[in-house]
């Protein structure tokens, strides 16, 4: 292989670079919410939330959400004579017990900047915490979520008699993790159950694969 040296010169012909495009494999038809981002306003605080992920809203008595996919309980407080001193707690929770998430790398370099589809025999979290505290003025906790990762979820799964899951729809959660009074977040949903796929036929963003 040539020695690559820096010389600070442009280069006196085209530099060949080799790019490796993702393979389109099967596009589905998700239901897309939320375009780049959008900033869902929490309806209450210290009060358990219901939120349907194919609708993308909250549920009855705060939005016309049918299921809830995810249980969202927040608490923020900011100081009123220092903007500086803020606290903000976001726990989620899938509301099945079987149902859960999990969090994968974001492709930054790729228009399909997720997985092609969820992996079922990945581990499923139940339950996430992001908390950022700074009451005193000092930051003592920073947990948000990772701006470089996504959720990939499993949700309405159904089991038999022997706890063997026979139905889950899946999709992927987007999420800014800012520390605010609102949730910043986009979302992807699979509605046919049981179908893993999360290939997109429309991105939002308008890069190549």
């Amino acid at each position: 292989m040539e020695e690559v040296r820096l010389t600070r010169k442009w280069a006196s012909a085209p530099v060949p670079v080799p790019v490796v495009l993702k393979k389109i494999r099967n596009p589905a038809h998700l239901v897309l919410n939320g375009g780049d981002f959008q900033e869902m306003s929490y309806p209450a605080t210290n009060v358990v939330l219901g939120f349907d992920l194919e609708m993308f809203d909250w549920c009855p008595p705060f939005g016309r959400g049918k299921y809830d996919d995810l249980q969202l309980e927040y608490d923020f407080w900011r100081s009123p004579t220092n903007w500086f001193q803020v606290y903000s707690h976001l726990v989620l929770t899938m509301t099945n017990g079987v149902d859960g998430l999990y969090l994968a790398p974001v492709d930054e370099f790729s228009q399909l900047r997720h997985c092609h589809a969820a992996n079922p025999g990945e581990v499923y979290l139940r339950r996430l915490e992001f908390v950022y505290d700074r009451r005193s003025g000092e930051v003592t906790q920073s947990r948000r979520m990772p701006q470089n990762e996504y959720m990939v979820f499993r949700t309405r799964t159904q089991t038999n008699d022997c706890g063997e899951v026979v139905s889950s729809n899946y999709g992927l959660i987007f999420e800014k993790g800012k520390c605010g009074v609102k949730w910043n977040v986009r979302a992807y949903f699979n509605p046919i159950p049981n179908d893993t796929n999360l290939e997109c036929i429309e991105e939002p963003r308008g890069k190549r694969r």
